[in-house]
């Protein structure tokens, strides 16, 4: 006969829930006004608008455009692959309309945008640098610029802009007096209403391409032909012996 004694603690596994896809709907009730009927006229309906959605007349809600958001911008996750993503979980979305949802996304994130930007502004110092992409429609290179806040605002905000010139950091730093620290790039040598630069030697390709043009420039210093060093290192040798007789 046996006898239970205890129980044992139970075997945990880490396990994953996969991701589903599923249509919310909501229900709207319509109501009619019965006086109207009763005094011979027509009956009027009436019912509650639809909730607000991040992309109006869509038919995406919050919650899958923040999954396509965070998998394309914090994953790095292509659109052609979370197409094929999706197709497995019964969505069919194809890039063309992923891309407007994207769209719609920064649209509906503009006042956040703005308000982070203004945040970034605040700070004592901002941390600068650009980096080419390549735009589809027109095809040409374009330009993002990143801009980080100091450690009382951890932001990051970035600009896309059509070319590299000066003007373009000048206007996004409008208004800002503090410092900003970037590489050796001159298009961040304008002085805007009292910004100043604070350049990153050593630190970027472009500071160690400037630092390099310094030195291959400069003047040099003869070194000592291999005959005087070893002359001079032979009487160096002869005095010393002289010393030990």
């Amino acid at each position: 006969m046996r006898v239970r004694v205890g129980l044992g603690g139970p075997a945990r596994r880490y396990d994953d829930r996969p991701a589903s896809v599923f249509v919310r709907g909501t229900v709207r009730v319509s109501f009619a006004g019965p006086g109207c009927e009763r005094a011979g006229h027509d009956p009027r309906f009436a019912r509650p608008p639809l909730p607000s959605e991040p992309i109006p007349r869509s038919s995406v809600a919050a919650g899958l455009l923040a999954h396509v958001a965070v998998s394309e911008f914090v994953g790095h996750l292509p659109l052609h692959r979370l197409e094929h993503i999706l197709a497995r979980h019964g969505l069919v979305a194809p890039r063309s309309t992923l891309c407007d949802w994207v769209r719609g996304c920064a649209a509906a994130l503009e006042p956040v945008y703005r308000a982070m930007v203004a945040r970034v502004k605040r700070s004592y110092a901002i941390h600068a640098d650009e980096t080419p992409v390549t735009l589809l429609r027109p095809r040409r290179t374009a330009y993002a610029w990143a801009y980080l806040g100091d450690a009382a605002v951890p932001f990051i905000v970035s600009d896309l802009t059509p070319g590299r010139s000066q003007e373009f950091p000048a206007r996004f730093r409008a208004g800002f007096t503090g410092f900003v620290q970037a590489d050796a790039y001159a298009g961040y040598n304008s002085v805007h209403r009292g910004m100043r630069h604070v350049g990153g030697w050593g630190c970027t390709p472009a500071a160690g391409s400037t630092t390099q043009g310094a030195m291959t420039r400069g003047p040099r210093r003869r070194s000592p032909s291999p005959a005087r060093s070893t002359t001079s290192s032979g009487g160096s040798a002869r005095r010393a012996r002289g010393a030990r007789r």
